[in-house]
């Protein structure tokens, strides 16, 4: 890539590019999401032994429910982000080959022209 198909993406855009090429990254989120789920299985296990009530395990369900919507939400809009870079450097791959941009709103799957090999 070059300076200007770096300088077309967003700062956020260019974290999760560059973020894209860190494997170490991924069996990180993994080890988070195992950590995480050890840590509420714990403390559902710990408050059952105490003899807790239904409204301190409603409390826990509902602060559960509550990160898991946070984690959803933040999923999803790294996606959107992720789908934004991707767009972007099919434009830049289409810009470099002298061919129409895909538009927006479209499958470009579907529309692909078929180009007989040389």
């Amino acid at each position: 890539m070059i300076q200007p198909d770096i300088a077309m993406l967003t700062d956020r855009e260019r974290e999760l590019l560059d973020d894209s090429f860190y494997r170490q990254a991924m069996a990180r989120r993994v080890r988070g999401i195992f950590l995480s789920t050890f840590v509420v299985l714990t403390a559902v296990v710990l408050f059952g032994q105490w003899g807790l009530s239904v409204p301190w395990f409603a409390a826990i369900a509902g602060t559960i429910l509550v990160i898991s919507a946070a984690e959803k939400v933040s999923y999803q809009n790294t996606m959107l982000t992720y789908e934004s870079v991707i767009r972007k450097l099919v434009h830049r791959v289409e810009a470099l080959e002298g061919v129409q941009l895909t538009p927006d709103e479209t499958r470009p799957s579907s529309i692909v022209k078929i180009q007989k090999a040389s």
